[in-house]
């Protein structure tokens, strides 16, 4: 979940290390306080009570000066502690101011910094970044209006209702967007989906020559080097005919997929093109209810506004 003090795990972490030296002395000090009692009491069982009340004294004067001197080292651990405390903060802030210099929209930057998870995936790639409107991307790339895939399968193939997918579509204010042209190097196309003008989700697709330039090891390392082990999805020998990674932190899920087509024999997967796709969690997941019931009745309203 997001927090919205900008405090982290490791903020916490640090509060908590500070709360259990504070322990830790309160414990010595009362093991101390038991020594003088223990000490006084078998001084009083030898026989001796007048020279007690010296031994007393002269083992609480210890007592005294021996926890001021530990007191004084835990104090000391304790600001070191608090001080570092405040560093991590002041990094929290620099790395917001870093991330929007990078081009981050600021709703989605203030929830990528709050959000305390294992994994945090870079909502984007390109300069595109999940919860940017359309307009902002138009200034960087040349953008234009595309048709729904599903809908251009319909089409293509001659099933489903591709009326009724668009009537939903716009129930929904979803509109889907293509850049192809003045592309980064191997890249051949990026689709981008929206919700009410804000970007969900981006889908890169990559160059088919493009494959024989670099291997699926390499083109998926840097991810599983920054994300940890993925899950998998081995969809190969179905009609699907792909391959992918996924990883997810809740609020961003970034899936690197890999497509092609077997041999005769069903024995040899031969690779034919990378895609990459970021998508926000929540705002698909409202969208696939929603859709889910405007498909059963096509008179519910439309999703409220993604929030990032």
């Amino acid at each position: 979940m997001g927090r919205q003090d900008g405090f982290s795990k490791v903020d916490r972490s640090l509060v908590l290390l500070v709360l259990l030296f504070y322990l830790q002395e309160s414990l010595y000090g009362f093991h101390l306080l038991l020594e003088v009692y223990l000490a006084a009491i078998k001084k009083i069982d030898s026989g001796h009570p007048i020279a007690e009340k010296s031994h007393i004294g002269k083992n609480a004067g210890g007592f005294v000066m021996k926890y001021l001197k530990e007191r004084q080292r835990v104090v000391g651990i304790s600001v070191f502690v608090i001080i570092a405390i405040l560093f991590c903060i002041a990094g929290c802030a620099s790395e917001k101011n870093i991330l929007l210099k990078k081009g981050y929209p600021p709703l989605y930057t203030d929830r990528y910094v709050e959000r305390d998870l294992t994994i945090q995936i870079t909502p984007g790639l390109y300069k595109i970044y999940l919860g940017t409107p359309i307009s902002e991307i138009s200034k960087i790339y040349p953008v234009k209006k595309a048709e729904d895939p599903v809908i251009a399968l319909y089409r293509k193939f001659g099933f489903g209702d591709p009326n009724k997918e668009e009537r939903i579509n716009r129930e929904l204010k979803r509109e889907c967007y293509e850049i192809s042209e003045r592309l980064p190097d191997n890249v051949k196309s990026i689709r981008l989906t929206t919700i009410d003008g804000l970007i969900y989700v981006i889908a890169i697709h990559y160059d088919p020559e493009y494959t024989q330039k670099i291997s699926w090891e390499v083109f998926t390392y840097h991810a599983i080097h920054k994300y940890g082990p993925p899950t998998v999805n081995n969809s190969v020998l179905t009609m699907m005919n792909e391959y992918s990674f996924s990883w997810s932190d809740g609020v961003t899920e970034l899936v690197i997929r890999k497509n092609g087509k077997l041999n005769k024999e069903k024995t040899i997967f031969s690779v034919e093109s990378y895609h990459v796709f970021y998508t926000h969690v929540t705002t698909r997941n409202a969208v696939n209810a929603k859709k889910k019931q405007l498909d059963e009745t096509e008179t519910a309203p439309g999703i409220k506004k993604p929030s990032f």
